[in-house]
């Protein structure tokens, strides 16, 4: 079965990452292997490899600057452009480092149900899309390209926000919303 569900959905495999306990080896009932299924088939977004990358050679550059400017006040050589070097890539480096990693979450959506997963917290939350009280897109025209923006707001109070540029799957994550509860969507 299996290898039929790989000619039908070519990015079954790609997918198989978030689920390998499951395999479909003929042993399982017909209702486990079509909850499979439907667990292959979530769409799943995550942050860009692109933009985790750039913001970390960021953050290795500041981190590199500020270790400089602390060797040199080390060394005994009190300059004032060491200690502006310091005390001006550390705190950066570090609140970009905190942020990037308490930030980072993995969404899932698909069957009526909306999971998010925040790696760094060890915390998952699941919501039934009857739970997502409103969701916007805000599209803000910018030199070349437009910054898209999708904000969505749970009952529970939880305001989540993803975006073109940052997030994958977003043109997916989309269509999805405006299918399955568009009438919960707001306006500009």
């Amino acid at each position: 079965m299996k290898d039929k569900l790989s000619i039908l959905i070519p990015s079954l495999k790609s997918n198989f990452y978030y689920f390998p306990q499951y395999y479909f080896n003929g042993n399982k009932s017909i209702t486990e292997d079509w909850q499979l299924i439907s667990l292959i088939l979530m769409i799943i977004s995550k942050p860009k490899f692109g933009t985790l990358l750039s913001l970390s050679v960021f953050i290795a550059a500041s981190l590199a600057i500020a270790t400089y400017g602390l060797i040199v006040l080390l060394d005994g050589q009190a300059i004032w452009w060491a200690y502006t070097l310091t005390m001006l890539f550390y705190p950066i480096a570090l609140g970009l480092m905190i942020k990037i990693t308490w930030g980072y979450k993995i969404i899932s959506l698909g069957s009526q149900k909306l999971e998010i997963r925040f790696p760094f917290r060890m915390k998952k939350k699941k919501y039934h899309l009857k739970q997502l009280v409103r969701w916007e897109e805000s599209i803000v025209k910018t030199g070349s390209v437009p910054f898209k923006e999708l904000t969505l707001r749970f009952d529970d109070g939880l305001k989540m926000k993803l975006s073109y540029h940052e997030n994958s799957n977003y043109d997916k994550i989309l269509n999805y919303l405006s299918r399955n509860i568009a009438k919960s969507r707001r306006q500009p």
